[in-house]
């Protein structure tokens, strides 16, 4: 066509000319070559946007890459390796998810799968992020290319002829899983390389279920901690299914097991819209009490479980008109009583957090199920919001270990995590960042006594911001004596 409609001289030359080119385009072309610089340039743009967690830079250079021609399997072989390099254990959902989108694009191909490609995408651009896999074999690679020749300890080579018997194959091999934590003290490591650390745990890279494993299998105490990004996905989940230019809302749950207590507040104004209370649960009658505005809705009828109660919550939003659909509200935060060590902060929850909480339900066996099972609840109900685990324990993770240890032999804190853990720390957290508003002077430049007092409670020493001691211990009975708690007393005065 372009030849065809193209000038011809005197002298029979055809000369085709930009403006004659663009014009026959049917769409602008990309400035994109698969094998040169801006094929590296484009790839690079698109790991350092979901590194740097910018979603919509990221979605930005995927679409460069895709409407420029770039083969969609090579991009999600590249998410696939970000998965492990830049998230790893920090979310191993990650991997899952890319492995499936790369299997998508395999079935369907373009242009259908630019959605599957998507998906990854911001997955990956919102997930926390850890380099703790790809630092830990880089650094094993390092020492195995230098140590070729290390032999591998005796006890842990097999044995399978006399003669290798005879020279120590498997002599001293400890089983794992006939001891009760299945960890053993058996040196597995070359003689050369002892105690050599490849894996270093960071702040958001270990999930709690790896995390008291590899901090016994290292012999150390000092807990390690995981943290979600919850405040960017709330503000993402804000402006991108709503607007920003509308107000939005956030419900905060405390659950009991006879008891249901939440508040509405509507952000980023931070005003409480409603107060409300489900007393009574499950028994003939349950109690209903909501205030709003200068008004109180009170009612009264039977709700005999944790989904009746959290339909009724629903139910009464709508009806008194404080919420038009229940999609205004973009986040749920859940009151949880113990995080044990896994948690030092709150935390976006996923299945496996779920889980977590559930498994942590020894060091308070009256909260952490309920709690669990209306979270599970909410989840489901609200499928599009995000839920954010907020723990009364998390805020006493600053402890030193001569405040949190108990004067009993150190295995028992290894093996059963017996420690003190405290409590009521999101009380304690924001007491004591207003008692620095009202003194006009900066917390971490603060030493203070915070006294939560109620039917439970406690007595925190704060010092620059951070608990250092608590009254309470590896449960909310220590302490001081309180309502239904007796707090600390000397056992002589029980015992016959």
């Amino acid at each position: 066509m372009a030849v065809t409609n193209a000038e011809t001289d005197p002298g029979k030359t055809i000369t085709v000319t930009k403006a004659a080119v663009s014009q026959l385009l049917t769409k602008k072309a990309l400035l994109y070559d698969k094998n040169g610089e801006e094929h590296y340039n484009l790839i690079s743009a698109l790991h350092k946007s979901m590194r740097n967690s910018d979603v919509d830079a990221a979605v930005y250079w995927l679409a460069r890459m895709l409407e420029a021609g770039e083969d969609p399997l090579y991009i999600a072989r590249r998410l696939v390796r970000f998965a492990s390099e830049d998230i790893g254990m920090a979310d191993s959902r990650a991997l899952e998810i890319c492995t499936s989108v790369f299997q998508a694009c395999q079935f369907i191909g373009m242009p259908e799968c630019t959605v599957h490609l998507t998906h990854a995408v911001v997955y990956l651009s919102l997930a926390p992020k850890s380099n703790a896999l790809y630092t830990a074999y880089e650094a094993a690679k390092k020492d195995a290319t230098e140590t070729l020749a290390e032999p591998v300890p005796l006890q842990i080579r097999n044995g399978v002829t006399d003669l290798m018997q005879d020279l120590g194959y498997g002599k001293d091999y400890q089983y794992a899983h006939n001891n009760p934590d299945k960890l053993t003290t058996m040196q597995t490591m070359p003689d050369n390389l002892k105690g050599k650390q490849y894996y270093h745990p960071t702040d958001q890279a270990v999930k709690p279920r790896f995390r008291r494993a590899w901090r016994r299998s290292r012999h150390g105490t000092a807990s390690t901690t995981r943290s979600r990004s919850w405040k960017n996905r709330i503000q993402y989940s804000r402006t991108q299914r709503i607007g920003a230019e509308n107000m939005v809302k956030i419900l905060a749950v405390n659950a009991g097991s006879s008891t249901l207590k939440w508040k509405l507040f509507e952000m980023p104004a931070e005003q409480m819209l409603a107060d409300g209370l489900i007393d009574r649960l499950g028994q003939a009658e349950s109690s209903v009490k909501i205030k709003y505005g200068d008004q109180v809705y009170r009612s009264g009828h039977a709700i005999r479980n944790y989904h009746e109660a959290v339909a009724d919550v629903m139910t009464e939003l709508k009806d008194l008109g404080l919420v038009q659909h229940l999609h205004e509200i973009v986040g749920v935060g859940h009151r949880v009583v113990a995080g044990g060590e896994e948690f030092s902060e709150s935390v976006v929850i996923d299945p496996q957090v779920l889980q977590d909480i559930r498994d942590l339900k020894d060091y308070a066996p009256l909260h952490n199920p309920v709690e669990a099972e209306y979270i599970d609840v909410f989840c489901k109900e609200m499928p599009w919001a995000t839920q954010v685990a907020v723990f009364d324990t998390a805020f006493h993770q600053t402890m030193p270990a001569e405040n949190f240890l108990y004067s009993i032999p150190h295995q028992y804190y290894e093996k059963y995590g017996a420690r003190k853990y405290g409590a009521h720390g999101t009380s304690v957290r924001y007491v004591s960042q207003r008692a620095a508003e009202f003194l006009g002077r900066p917390l971490d430049q603060l030493k203070m006594i915070v006294m939560h007092l109620g039917s439970g409670s406690s007595v925190t020493a704060v010092q620059n911001g951070r608990s250092v001691d608590t009254s309470m211990g590896f449960t909310p009975v220590a302490g001081v004596t309180m309502g239904t708690r007796s707090g600390d007393i000397d056992r002589r005065f029980c015992s016959t």
